[in-house]
């Protein structure tokens, strides 16, 4: 996917635009109840509400590292490392 160089739009929206359009997101019941959110969508894939700093493309990213995927209450940690291409 990063190979293929999805485009990456970052938004703010109401958070009943939220509900709408991210139903599925991790965790979005626990979300504090702002006025708005923005969220982030990686081209092919689903938006998620998310307060990081974003990439105008996943390429941008390079490569990484799968190193562990721990199972938790409710989901998965996963832990990586990023590799620059430079």
């Amino acid at each position: 996917m990063i190979l293929k160089e999805g485009k990456v739009k970052s938004e703010v929206i109401s958070y009943q635009e939220l509900l709408d359009r991210a139903p599925e997101a991790p965790n979005i019941f626990r979300l504090p109840k702002l006025e708005s959110f923005r969220i982030a969508t990686i081209e092919g894939c689903e938006p998620i509400p998310c307060g990081g700093t974003h990439l105008k493309n996943i390429k941008e990213i390079g490569r990484f590292k799968i190193n562990e995927a721990v199972e938790v209450e409710d989901g998965f940690r996963v832990y990586y490392d990023i590799e620059d291409l430079k």
